[in-house]
């Protein structure tokens, strides 16, 4: 089984619903989450965003010019404007503007057994960050392991030529902003969080008969009640 950040956040939430999305590959009852296509669709107009601009035609208002770039469905206006006001904010703190447009986007990485998407990989003229976007960076601690693990991915496919230095995510429901330089004790942890998923026996694997912390946001509490 390759491993990646969401089999291993699902497993450590709850193992049923691991079982159900990566060992059965069916969930009960249930359809395609629309959460699910609302993150795809936002992705993918970020993703499009750095398409649709040239870094010499940005005015002096560089989120009048951002904003009015692309256009978008109108349920997703208003967290593109966050996202513009989000770039407006890194325009004009980017001293050289070519380091502006991300190295890597989208990008899926296959690194032995390990396996993720890159959602952008920028260069500041000294060091590499990578990026993730999420719905909320209010939360550092919930962040820190998946940032971590796209820094292994990255540095183990000998991409760059040289490591992550900075991890980072963007909340687009709240335009709120996490960077941090790697520290040893958070990359550490996520290096055995691996080395545990790694020995997990899925033949027998067992999951909580009882209520959990993750229960009050699960999309699936009548399949479960059936099991």
């Amino acid at each position: 089984m390759n491993i990646s950040k969401s089999k291993i956040k699902t497993y450590e939430s709850c193992p049923l619903n691991f079982k159900w999305s990566y060992l059965d590959k069916k969930i009960p009852d249930i359809p395609e989450a629309a959460v699910t296509k609302i993150g795809i669709n936002i992705h993918d107009i970020f993703d499009k965003f750095y398409d649709n601009i040239n870094i010499e035609k940005v005015t002096e208002n560089p989120y009048e010019y951002f904003v009015n770039s692309m256009k978008v469905l109108p349920q997703y206006q208003n967290i593109f404007n966050l996202f513009c006001m989000f770039q407006a904010r890194r325009w004009i703190k980017t001293k050289d503007k070519t380091h502006f447009i991300p190295l890597l986007r989208e990008k899926k990485i296959i690194n032995n057994d390990e396996v993720g998407i890159i959602d952008a990989v920028f260069w500041d003229g000294n060091e590499y960050l990578v990026l993730d976007y999420k719905g909320s960076a209010n939360n550092p601690s919930n962040l820190r392991f998946e940032l971590n693990f796209y820094k292994k991915l990255v540095d183990e496919s000998k991409i760059l030529d040289k490591p992550i230095r900075y991890i980072a995510s963007y909340g687009y429901k709240d335009g709120s902003f996490f960077c941090e330089d790697i520290k040893d004790r958070s990359y550490n942890l996520m290096l055995k969080k691996i080395e545990n998923f790694k020995n997990i026996d899925f033949k027998n694997i067992e999951y909580p008969k009882m209520p959990g912390y993750h229960c009050s946001y699960c999309r699936y509490p009548k399949s479960c009640q059936k099991v």
